[in-house]
């Protein structure tokens, strides 16, 4: 009889280990994949502006959770707008980001709840930037996770800056009147 106890012992001991650590791997958090519009069709798309921290979250097929983390605890909860969050179980502090809308949800403005001008360069101080900062999970409406229909979402567009675009139009109006010289 010791030994049947010693051996349940033993099988529940190996159980918890086991289911600890599936329990530890099942994270499905990931980053964002860039994303060259604010709207990619069939995928989940953050859109985040470094003038204002402004970020808002599209999507053709209705979202039911949507969690992001902060590994820098970035997150500014006191900006959220309150009409983006609606539910008792959405929750916005330094380090996560979770809006809960059981019927889906396909667009939603969230205020500027991340610091501005962060960009996907690294600054040179070691602080990590908008890539290395956020890892995002959630699911869609009807099941299955943000990239149930697009497997590289989901998404994160950084809004260019009006500086970067003028500099960009710039050139290319001196390089058009340099042609016509010619």
């Amino acid at each position: 009889m010791l030994r049947f106890h010693t051996l349940l012992v033993l099988s529940v001991v190996v159980n918890t280990i086991i289911v600890s650590y599936a329990s530890a791997q099942l994270d499905l958090s990931r980053p964002f994949t860039i994303a060259e519009q604010s709207t990619t069709a069939n995928a989940v798309t953050a859109v985040y502006d470094p003038a204002t921290g402004n970020l808002s979250v599209n999507s053709e097929i209705p979202i039911t959770t949507w969690e992001v983390k902060s590994a820098g605890e970035r997150f500014l909860p006191d900006n959220v707008r309150e009409d983006a969050m609606t539910s008792e179980f959405d929750l916005i502090k330094e380090g996560k980001w979770f809006k809960f809308d059981p019927s889906g949800f396909t667009s939603i403005d969230f205020g500027p709840i991340y610091p501005p001008n962060m960009n996907g360069d690294s600054d040179g101080n070691g602080n990590a930037d908008i890539w290395d900062d956020l890892l995002v999970q959630g699911s869609l409406l009807e099941g299955g996770g943000l990239n149930r229909e697009v497997a590289s979402s989901p998404h994160l567009f950084i809004v260019p800056e009006p500086s970067s675009s003028a500099l960009v139009v710039t050139c290319l109006l001196c390089l058009w009147r340099r042609r016509q010289r010619r």
